[in-house]
């Protein structure tokens, strides 16, 4: 954790783990990744016991496009649903608001909808709007809190 964001003493830590920095932990274990959430969100909360921490879940990726961050045998969006549910067992403190906004990227088939994407992994503007009508909503609720 940047000393930096602490120094600052901000009410409200907003977190979210990517594809992209789960691209160098993909051996991990689901439980493995969430434990390093779980530390980060203990590092934060230890530092700032009055602050809020939203964790939202990570976006789905458009699979066929960005199959290099493949677990042998593990869709990565099943992985990044597994990660979420473990990081919601894991972490227990009160100061800590879960947003699941995966539901909200995907299809009927489990499949990222790709009207979102940019590249297969990447928001484009109408993803990046609906991603701020799901997340806005918490968030002003956590500052009024």
């Amino acid at each position: 954790m940047d000393e930096g964001v602490i120094k600052y003493r901000p009410s409200l830590v907003v977190l979210m783990v990517g594809i992209n920095d789960l691209g160098n932990t993909a051996m991990a274990s689901p439980k493995e990744i969430a434990c390093h959430v779980k530390e980060l969100i203990d590092v934060i909360c230890g530092n700032l016991p009055d602050v809020r921490v939203l964790l939202w879940s990570t976006l789905p990726c458009v699979e066929a496009l960005r199959s290099y961050h493949q677990v042998p045998g593990i869709r990565n969006n099943d992985l990044v649903r597994m990660i979420f549910d473990q990081e919601r067992e894991l972490v227990r403190d009160r100061n800590v608001t879960f947003v699941d906004v995966f539901p909200e990227f995907v299809d009927e088939q489990n499949e990222a909808r790709t009207e979102y994407y940019r590249d297969g992994l990447h928001l484009n503007d109408a993803g990046f709007d609906r991603l701020t009508e799901l997340l806005a909503p918490e968030i002003h609720k956590l500052l009024e809190a």
